[in-house]
């Protein structure tokens, strides 16, 4: 992601952390599956470990190609994405 150049993710996740979210709705996350790209066990528990101790929720979204993107990336469609079972 490009602006992971400007902030680091781990930066981002040290700063929500430190929020106060007890007032707050539940904080979330997106998550976007590419196949081969993001969509296995490995990448899912990287993803918890990321988080971890966070009190979220994470919205796996399965990317959908469109007539006006140009990306070469695929939609995930693995029925045992780990957050689908």
């Amino acid at each position: 992601m490009p602006a992971e150049r400007l902030t680091p993710i781990s930066r981002v996740l040290d700063l929500v952390r430190q929020y106060d979210w007890s007032k707050q709705r539940r904080l979330s996350f997106e998550y976007i599956c590419w196949a081969g790209v993001n969509d296995d066990i490995p990448h899912a528990k990287q993803l918890l470990r990321l988080i971890q101790g966070l009190p979220c929720r994470v919205n796996l979204i399965r990317f959908h190609q469109t007539a006006d993107n140009d990306s070469n990336k695929q939609r995930s469609d693995k029925p045992t994405f780990p957050c689908q079972r």
